[in-house]
């Protein structure tokens, strides 16, 4: 029995719509025009209506030192007013990863405080990369990178 070159091709093209759909988020830097450490290259969301998945992408640049404990720290920002409210503290148990120079990473950050999505088109989440093994508790730890970005509104809900 012959198999048709057309049946697969749809196979494929009906399996590309039941997969959880990514969508890129808009970010930029904190201080808007970057850090040495190295660079963010995108942010993806995977949909939930409660809690999304945020994934990170970056690369470290060759100068860069390693991060032994990277912590990401999760606040809402006023455009304008700077950062008004800490949400969540993702920690290296949390990371599970260290970050060498020169190489490419990720971080996926399970569970995004999404909370605040849509109570004012000015708030933005603050993302910030620290490493807690530099860290000296009389001290603030030492920003490795930081991105500001704002989440897609959540899908509305019917309430027929």
């Amino acid at each position: 029995m012959a198999i048709s070159h057309v049946q697969p091709l749809l196979f494929l093209l009906a399996s590309l719509f039941c997969l959880p759909a990514l969508r890129a988020v808009d970010f930029h830097y904190c201080n808007d025009i970057g850090y040495p450490y190295g660079n963010i290259t995108r942010v993806e969301i995977s949909p939930d209506d409660d809690y999304p998945t945020v994934t990170i992408f970056g690369y470290a640049s060759d100068e860069a030192q390693t991060i032994h404990a990277p912590t990401i720290s999760v606040d809402l920002e006023l455009e304008g007013y700077g950062l008004i409210r800490f949400l969540r503290l993702y920690d290296q148990y949390d990371l599970h990863r260290k970050i060498e120079p020169g190489t490419n990473f990720n971080f996926t950050l399970s569970d995004f405080p999404w909370g605040a999505r849509s109570l004012d088109d000015r708030l933005k989440y603050a993302l910030t990369l620290t490493d807690d093994a530099d860290d000296n508790p009389s001290e603030e730890p030492v920003v490795k990178m930081c991105i500001c970005l704002d989440l897609p509104a959540a899908p509305a809900v019917d309430s027929a």
